[in-house]
């Protein structure tokens, strides 16, 4: 356990890179670099943020809880935030990352855990103290992998987590039509110790009966049937577990293991004595000091479907269950996934609604007068939201670097300390630099001749308080300056006069190879292509894109038959984001001059890369002079050579619960089949069309099949020329 506790913090702090810090202090310039300008980052209150940083709108604000507000970004998002604001919206602290994190919230122990995803079966959840520094991890036994949706520090050291494990089932043997292969995924709690050894494991086989999961598909090849997503501790010390796929809240002895009381569901111990819409798919079951409890009740598969924040109390008497409180009392909001409520120290009541089209923290009085509400503003889910009291000082700053068109921006923060008189900025071409190259008194700074151009630059920094007292180093960044004047080519050798340098070539399915003939292109020799465009790709990184800024791709190509290619500026790394928003390009025998022009709409990047995907087709390919160039005024725009083109769509929303709408785009028209699979490779569901160029979509409502990852793939056969078009991409139901 001790090595394998020890590989976790490895993993977070030199491949997740989260370190945490930051600074409020403000001052006047102290460095020639640090231009007062449009281009300069938001500040508020002493904090810098990224250009992709999800702002909020307070709505309404009369007099809330002064707890600090506790909140994630959720799936979807990328990057992923988790934040902590006040109540006028502004950061007290942040962390951005690539991987999926929630449940961000002060445990009984005055540390914040929150969970890292930086896989489907590796995630774990993190301690960081206040000086936002982790000091703990939290995982599973071995054998299990941790569920996302909970942990519950104990007083002892001890917690509560949900672990996982998949069991291949023959369905067919409990329920007519069941599948005789199918996955069924069961749910344990599990209390570690603080030395992370499991001293108590509940199953979900040994006690949920899975034909109580009565509205998922049992018929599937994946079930999940339990889907526990949050627990706690009752005032005797007896553990509560909330399952959703049961609507079922249970009370489970934490000595024997026993099943003291079950509410809600198929296997309800409680007459409801004023409430007969009971509880449906909820999340988040807690305690409350009265001895009374609160959940988040969804509602799904409710008729009309409505949500609330529900308080309840019991009787294990007279075995009753009593409505103390809901809210709100009309049942106009419905939120069918995720969410949480918590009963705040001054009495009311606060309620995250979680999904994108709700606001993600409504705060309320007892009479149901609402005091306080936040949302994005732009729209993201939120797994939980909280507020606690917190004051915490960072021990070292938190650096991100974003290009500058003269360089690169640095965003640093010493988050919590009002005493930063000065950034000290480390910066040189190997890591760990260990030279000043500037300063300054702000939380940001612009550099440009400090850096070294056409290389990558490591970059690191300190605070310095008024005692002259210097932090220690931040998190290592770094950064790839390629300083080319607007109209330039941004492509390196992007003609192939000099052979293949600065370009890389893979094959990851099928056999090519790829030459520089005597006309000096990239020839491009194919004898089997593998079955997508990727699979036979050359590529050239270290491409810099500005938000805002209009970009001209171009290149000549041809082909040895009429076929399909992709030729893209992407991000170099997940989620491999097309910048460039291209799709596939037709080549012919005929040479042509392609030009594509778009504007760089998301958040500056210094990772991008130019893309050339040959693969699917044996056919040979032909590419020259390949440009990429920011548009200048004053320069004529060129006639584009590109056909129409095919396209499928990311479905919206994603993830989704339970309807989705897939697009496409047709380059003419064709006959197409949409179809969409399960983690096993099964056809849930198709449709077969004919229709015209142009956009096209699909509703998809997946309210008969269970929580889960599903793929969706466009296959489109012109009807008037050999044109074909495939591609498949990856949808998430979370009901």
């Amino acid at each position: 356990m001790i090595n394998r506790k020890i590989t976790y913090l490895i993993l977070l702090i030199f491949c997740l890179n989260p370190a945490l810090g930051d600074s409020g202090a403000e001052g006047e310039n102290q460095h020639s670099t640090l231009l007062h300008r449009a281009g300069d980052p938001v500040v508020l209150n002493g904090v810098s943020v990224p250009s992709d940083f999800p702002f909020v709108n307070v709505t309404v604000n009369n007099s809330p809880d002064t707890g600090y507000v506790f909140i994630n970004t959720s799936w979807g998002s990328n990057p992923h935030y988790s934040m902590i604001l006040d109540n006028t919206g502004a950061p007290v602290w942040y962390v951005r990352s690539d991987d999926n994190r929630q449940d961000l919230k002060v445990q009984l122990d005055g540390r914040i855990t929150h969970m890292i995803d930086p896989g489907w079966t590796d995630r774990y959840f993190v301690a960081l103290d206040t000086t936002y520094t982790v000091v703990d991890t939290f995982i599973v036994p071995e054998g299990y992998f941790a569920d996302e949706h909970d942990l519950q520090v104990l007083p002892n050291g001890h917690y509560l987590i949900i672990a996982k494990r998949d069991s291949l089932i023959d369905m067919s043997q409990i329920v007519p039509g069941g599948n005789p292969t199918a996955w069924v995924l069961g749910n344990t709690l599990v209390e570690m110790d603080e030395n992370d050894n499991p001293v108590f494991m509940w199953h979900s086989w040994d006690h949920f009966n899975i034909e109580d999961a009565i509205h998922e598909d049992l018929t599937g090849g994946s079930i999940d049937y339990v889907h526990m997503n949050a627990m706690d501790v009752d005032l005797d010390g007896h553990y509560l577990i909330s399952s959703r796929h049961l609507s079922e809240i249970t009370k489970i002895n934490r000595h024997t293991g026993e099943i003291i009381w079950r509410l809600g569901g198929q296997n309800d111990d409680f007459t409801w004595t004023n409430d007969a819409h009971r509880i449906s798919y909820q999340h988040d079951i807690r305690v409350l000091p009265n001895g009374n409890y609160t959940v988040m009740d969804n509602g799904n598969n409710r008729h009309p479907h409505f949500s609330r924040a529900l308080e309840f109390s019991v009787d294990t008497i007279n075995w009753t269950v009593t409505k103390v409180w809901e809210y709100p009392e009309a049942h106009n909001i419905a939120t069918g996934w995720m969410g949480n409520v918590q009963r705040l120290p001054n009495g009311n009541t606060l309620i995250n609604w979680a999904d994108n089209s709700l606001p993600k923290l409504t705060e309320v009085r007892s009479d149901g007068v609402k005091v306080f509400e936040l949302d994005f503003v732009q729209s993201h889910s939120s797994y939980r939201t909280f507020r606690f009291p917190w004051k915490g000082n960072a021990a070292i700053p938190y650096l991100i670097i974003e290009p500058h068109p003269e360089g690169a921006t640095l965003l640093m923060n010493k988050f919590g300390d009002p005493d930063v008189t000065e950034y000290r900025i480390y910066g040189g071409t190997a890591p760990h630099p260990d030279e000043i190259i500037a300063s300054t008194s702000q939380p940001f700074i612009h550099l440009s001749s400090e850096l070294h151009n056409k290389a990558h630059n490591h970059l690191r920094v300190t605070a310095v308080d008024s005692h002259g007292n210097e932090s220690g180093f931040s998190n290592e960044d770094e950064i790839f300056i390629n300083q080319i004047v607007p109209g330039d080519n941004m492509v390196a050798n992007g003609d192939f006069s000099d052979g293949f340098n600065l370009w890389e070539w893979e094959v990851a399915e099928g056999q090519a190879s790829w030459e520089i003939n005597n006309q000096e292109e990239l020839h491009v020799q194919i004898e089997v292509g593998g079955s997508e465009t990727w699979h036979i790709q050359a590529r050239q990184p270290n491409i810099q894109l500005i938000q805002g800024k209009t970009y001209k791709f171009e290149f000549d190509a041809f082909a040895a038959a009429g076929r399909s290619v992709e030729f893209e500026v992407r991000k170099d790394g997940d989620p491999w984001t097309n910048y460039s928003q291209r799709g596939f390009t037709w080549l012919t025998q005929v040479p042509q001059h392609y030009t594509h022009e778009f504007v760089m709409e998301y958040a500056s990047e210094s990772q991008a890369r130019i893309v050339l995907n040959t693969g699917s087709s044996n056919h040979d390919v032909y590419i020259d002079n390949i440009s990429l160039k920011e548009v200048v005024a004053g320069i004529p725009e060129e006639k584009s050579g590109i056909l129409a083109e095919f396209k499928l769509h990311p479905n919206y929303p994603n993830p989704f619960n339970p309807e989705t709408v897939i697009r496409y785009t047709l380059g003419e028209k064709s006959k197409v089949q949409i179809s969409v699979y399960n983690m096993l490779g099964r056809e849930v569901k198709s449709w077969n069309e004919i229709n015209s160029a142009g956009g096209q979509e699909i509703r998809f409502n997946a309210n008969d099949l269970p929580s889960g990852i599903y793929f969706y793939r466009l296959e489109a056969h012109a009807t008037n020329s050999d044109r074909s078009y495939q591609q498949t991409r990856k949808m998430l139901l979370l009901k």
